[in-house]
């Protein structure tokens, strides 16, 4: 015979079978005995089993209100009379959750949180010292606060087509707007929205003024949650085009287009009275190689834009790649021009490669050759070549000058005649 009791209900069992269920909450061990319609029994020596309690289903219905950037209102279904609850949170929806409430209100809220954070919620109660399984967990996400209004917006640099302004950071705001009106108070339009990935940092640039022209400025700052209200206006007058000078840092415009001038880490030619400048496109904020640009100017203070000289429909191998440092020389001998560069894949700077382009005119579409790793043994392996220029001396003679062996040492190779190859290390 078995005798189990489990809260105050005690079930009897015969060799496994059940014989009854009865309900008592003072049962203990020792003599027991047992009315049936067929007499009495009594049994000494009898041992009760006490079972745990059966735990309290989980209760349902959690859910999340009324959130703000550092608290959240947690509210759930009550279970029964008498219930404990504990609230359980966590930053991660598998990691470990810890509780943050403990009583018998089915409701909690939770504060001093951190602003843009999401949090995951599990509820449990207790009943008779018995704590049911968790609920289902739910997340919430604390909001951003709008951001501040930016201050300070003052002038950085100005010339006859173009003006950067810059100003204080506003709080919580992740990038900026800049506006432009033509009279006082506005009304206000967004300056250059081609540049506006550009506005992350506290500083923007009107690439479409006009000479001799009075602007007034206001620049707000947006986050996720939306727009402040602009800043205190700054009046600015574009001076005369004569008057134009070679700023350096900062953003620099073209003479017409909205967009800023996308020449990074280039070079200049001068050909005839004509100037050309070589650079990267890097109009996406991005490593990965999308263009090389060509830009032309009579007096290194104005210029426009002119062509791609490569573009990632140029050559399939441009597709995955960085194309960096692009240098161009002129070689007399076979009239062309040639393009060098740094050539990488995009994911990584494992390749350590220049590559080579070529074309019939300064401005015109290179056509890309390839790439390799500069080979003056013929050893099939090449050096590693990665920051780098290029020279030519007054005798037509052309150099490669790169960093190599993971960037300790500088190595200067001749270029062959054609300008398209590696001919000798020299130094």
């Amino acid at each position: 015979m078995r005798i189990t009791v489990q809260g105050s209900t005690i079930r009897c069992s015969l060799d496994g079978d059940p014989r009854f269920e009865a309900t008592d909450t003072a049962l203990t061990a020792g003599r027991i005995g047992f009315r049936t319609n067929w007499g009495k029994s009594v049994f000494d020596d009898v041992a009760v089993t006490a079972l745990p309690p059966t735990p309290p289903a989980a209760p349902n219905g959690l859910a999340a209100s009324d959130i703000t950037d550092s608290s959240i209102t947690l509210t759930w279904n009550a279970v029964a009379d008498g219930a404990v609850y504990r609230l359980y949170r966590s930053s991660n929806a598998t990691g470990v959750f810890q509780p943050v409430y403990t009583g018998t209100d089915p409701a909690h809220r939770d504060t001093g949180l951190t602003k843009g954070t999401t949090y995951y919620y599990k509820v449990t109660c207790e009943i008779g010292g018995v704590e049911s399984a968790s609920s289902d967990a739910v997340s919430a996400r604390t909001f951003i606060p709008f951001p501040g209004v930016p201050t300070g917006l003052a002038l950085a640099k100005i010339d006859s087509h173009s003006a950067e302004l810059r100003w204080t950071p506003a709080s919580d705001a992740t990038s900026y707007r800049l506006y432009r009106g033509a009279q006082p108070g506005g009304p206000y339009a967004p300056v250059n929205p081609v540049n506006e990935n550009l506005y992350i940092s506290t500083s923007g640039v009107d690439c479409e003024a006009a000479p001799q022209t009075s602007y007034h400025y206001v620049v707000s700052a947006l986050n996720e949650r939306g727009e402040s209200a602009p800043s205190a206006e700054l009046e600015v007058t574009t001076p005369n085009r004569d008057t134009d000078l070679v700023h350096n840092a900062g953003f620099w415009c073209p003479e017409s287009g909205a967009a800023v001038i996308q020449g990074h880490g280039g070079s200049v030619l001068q050909v005839g009275d004509t100037y050309y400048w070589y650079g990267e496109d890097k109009s996406h904020n991005g490593a990965s190689f999308r263009s090389v640009t060509i830009y032309s100017s009579k007096d290194l203070a104005h210029w426009s834009f002119v062509n791609h000289a490569l573009t990632i429909d140029s050559h399939p191998e441009l597709a995955d790649a960085k194309i960096e440092r692009p240098k161009v020389l002129y070689n007399a001998t076979t009239g062309k021009y040639v393009l060098w560069g740094h050539k990488e894949v995009a994911a990584n700077y494992n390749e350590a490669k220049v590559a080579v382009a070529v074309s019939d005119t300064p401005d015109g579409h290179f056509t890309y050759l390839g790439s390799f790793r500069p080979d003056p043994d013929k050893d099939g392996v090449g050096d590693e070549s990665r920051d780098f220029t290029v020279f030519q001396d007054d005798d037509g003679t052309a150099y490669l000058i790169a960093s190599t062996r993971a960037n300790l040492d500088l190595a200067v190779y001749r270029l062959t005649p054609d300008y398209l190859d590696v001919e000798e290390r020299i130094a």
